[in-house]
């Protein structure tokens, strides 16, 4: 799909689009302005229930999804896993641009995950 997507804007504008790409993390699949925390746990909005622990959405595979949220108390539903992305691949479509979010990987995880992708750019 991103493939007939780069050709269609090359051929329209004669370049290649500049493009970021994400590697790794969660992809967001719903904001809301709304607090399911607050709201599921009864207390008022800005209640700072979110800051002190981590809230997930479950289904019945037992998936996870992270809950999210802002300084205005808006709420983010994240994937429940995490995207991988192979480099070579999107490199050989011209993106050159990677973005890598953590979201609650440890300082070891994360050191893995960044070294993970720079040696995949050795290629």
């Amino acid at each position: 799909q991103i493939t007939d997507m780069m050709r269609a804007y090359e051929a329209q504008n004669g370049h290649s689009p500049m493009l970021e790409a994400l590697i790794y993390g969660r992809y967001e699949l719903m904001a809301m302005q709304h607090c399911i925390i607050s709201d599921s746990l009864g207390l008022p909005k800005s209640c700072g229930s979110c800051k002190t622990e981590q809230y997930y959405l479950q289904d019945i595979k037992k998936n996870r999804y992270p809950i999210v949220t802002d300084s205005k108390c808006n709420n983010y539903i994240l994937a429940s896993r995490c995207e991988n992305a192979d480099i070579s691949k999107l490199f050989s479509l011209g993106v050159r641009d990677f973005r890598i979010e953590l979201f609650d990987e440890d300082v070891s995880q994360s050191r893995a995950v960044v070294s993970r992708f720079i040696a995949q750019l050795s290629f």
